[in-house]
Formats: structure tokens, C-alpha cells, sequence
């Protein structure tokens, strides 16, 4: 309105027309207009970039966040761009074009699809992260493993992501654990933080939980993540394990 040098009531008196060819979105804060051919384009760009997401994964429930469809798009630059969207994509679910699944946009009625190889393989993959027990599981040590079994690499990323997705893994920070595994420790390291207010010292957490440093370190930094326990550190006292209300919460 202010480059036009006219109102902004003016302004949407004249968007309103039909002949404007304009579309308006309206966010929290502001009105968003896009030209309707450029809105058409977007909402077919984010069906083509969901359906190869879909076509690369086949076996993965969900998509692709917000986040990497505004890169993909090449909306980042501007400036209303991540409302833009937020709001394109509602419309698009509501229009039964794409649904919401896991803080991810998937194709309207996608599902994975998982053959009996490829089912063996992923049962494979679960199968050797649990026999690694209470030490860090190594992906190349698994990468060594599957090339014997020609799976290649990509397909066992594909895999690990799989079972992250079905709450049998658990991904942090470039590493991983099984969840069977992650939930019995946690339990373990929980019970015996509720019952001691001070917390323990790192070595009492060493004699608790079995295993090698770096399994352990891995342990800590995923409760800590999950903001059940802190670590407190100090000059003049050891540091100790503290369950946090949200640990509590957890084993009470």
C-alpha cells in the first residue's frame, strides 16, 4: 500500500476484485498476498517435493517437516515466507491434498511400504543394535556387518530412520541405542536418584549402570536431553547426578 501510495483499505478493496488474481492469507500479525498462479505453483512444487520424498523412503510413515519444505522451495529469503507456508499447507489439508503425520506433511494417503526382504533386513539391523547391550553401538562396525550381507549403506540409514520412527531406536546426536535397552537403564538410574535427594556422584553412577564409558556418556546426555535428570558441577563438590520433578514424575 505504501509503494502503491494508497490506503490499505484501498488496497484490499482492490484485491478483493475477481480480476485482481490475488489471493489473501491471513496470519496472526499480518495479511500475506500472492499472486494465485505463484500459489498454485508452490502448493504443486510441495506435492512434487512430499511424493519424491515418499518415492526415496518407501518404507518411512512420515515426510518432511516444515522447516525442510521452506528450503525447498526457496522461500527462506523472504521475509513473510514461513508464515506463507504454515498457512499454504493447512489450506493444502484441508483441500485433502497432504495430511499431517508425526510434526511431518506427508502425501494424502501415503503409506509405507515394506517388502519380506526388506522386513528381514530391518530385523536384522534390530537384531545386531540389541546385541550390543551396554556398549555404544558403532554403525561402521554394522556397515562391515551389512556389506557381507550386500545391504548397502544408504538402505541401512534408511533402516536405523525406520526404526527411530517406530520408537524401537532411539537417535541422538549423530548416535544411537535401542529402546529396550535406553528404558531399562533409565529406570534403573531413576529409581535410585528418587530415593537419594543429593543425587549420586559419577562414579556411584558408574557402579549402577554397567557398561563402557562411552555407553554411559551416551546415557547421559540422552536423560539429560529429556530434562529427567541434571548434572551439577562445581569446584569444590564432585558432580552429581540430580533427578529433576519431570524424573519424578516418571517413577512415581
Amino acid at each position: 500500500a505504501d509503494k502503491l501510495n494508497i490506503t490499505l483499505d484501498e488496497l484490499n478493496a482492490e484485491i478483493g476484485k475477481e480480476s485482481s488474481n490475488f489471493l489473501v492469507f491471513q496470519s496472526t500479525d499480518s495479511q500475506i498476498l500472492i499472486d494465485s498462479n505463484h500459489n498454485k505453483s508452490y502448493s504443486d512444487k510441495t506435492l512434487k517435493i512430499l511424493a519424491e520424498h515418499h518415492a526415496k523412503n518407501p518404507i518411512l510413515p512420515d515426510g518432511l517437516d516444515s522447516k525442510e519444505i521452506l528450503g525447498k522451495l526457496g522461500l527462506l529469503p523472504f521475509k513473510a515466507g514461513k508464515a506463507y507456508l504454515e498457512l499454504l499447507l493447512i489450506k493444502m489439508k484441508s483441500d485433502v491434498l497432504i495430511d499431517s503425520l508425526q510434526s511431518t506433511w506427508i502425501v494424502k494417503g501415503h503409506k509405507p511400504k515394506i517388502d519380506k526382504q526388506t522386513q528381514e533386513e530391518i530385523n536384522w539391523l534390530e537384531s545386531e543394535i540389541l546385541k550390543y547391550d551396554t556398549e555404544k553401538p558403532a554403525f561402521t562396525e554394522i556397515e562391515e556387518k551389512a556389506a557381507n550381507s550386500r545391504i548397502p549403506s544408504h538402505k541401512l540409514k534408511l533402516y536405523l530412520s525406520y526404526l527411530a520412527g517406530m520408537g524401537k531406536v532411539r537417535i541422538h546426536q549423530g548416535e544411537f541405542i535401542h529402546t529396550d535397552i535406553l528404558n531399562k537403564c533409565r529406570l534403573t538410574l531413576l529409581k535410585k536418584l528418587v530415593a537419594t535427594e543429593m543425587g549420586i556422584s559419577i562414579q556411584e553412577y558408574k557402579d549402577l549402570i554397567a557398561g563402557t564409558k562411552r555407553f554411559r556418556a551416551l546415557l547421559l546426555d540422552i536423560l539429560e536431553a529429556e530434562k529427567i535428570i541434571t548434572i551439577k558441577k562445581g569446584a569444590e563438590v564432585d558432580t552429581r547426578l540430580i533427578i529433576t520433578p519431570a524424573g519424578k514424575k516418571l517413577v512415581s
